[in-house]
């Protein structure tokens, strides 16, 4: 959650499992690891699929960040 928040964010998508909506945030500078915590099965990119933020529906799993080199 930490390494999420810290991260320099400007375009990202919003996705949810099992569903096709797709969200996109233009301004995503202030969102927030705990802006999400109460949604299960939401994944975040970026818009390069740089960073991956993935917050899941097990309670002793995650949240999850990944960040390519």
């Amino acid at each position: 959650m930490e390494a999420f928040d810290v991260l320099k964010k400007n375009e990202c998508y919003i996705f949810y499992q099992n569903s096709e909506l797709v969200l996109k945030l233009d301004n995503a500078e202030k969102i927030k690891a705990n802006d999400f915590r109460s949604q299960d099965d939401i994944y975040i990119v970026d818009t390069n699929f740089n960073w991956t933020y993935v917050n899941t529906h097990e309670d002793s799993c995650g949240p999850y960040f990944y960040e390519s080199s």
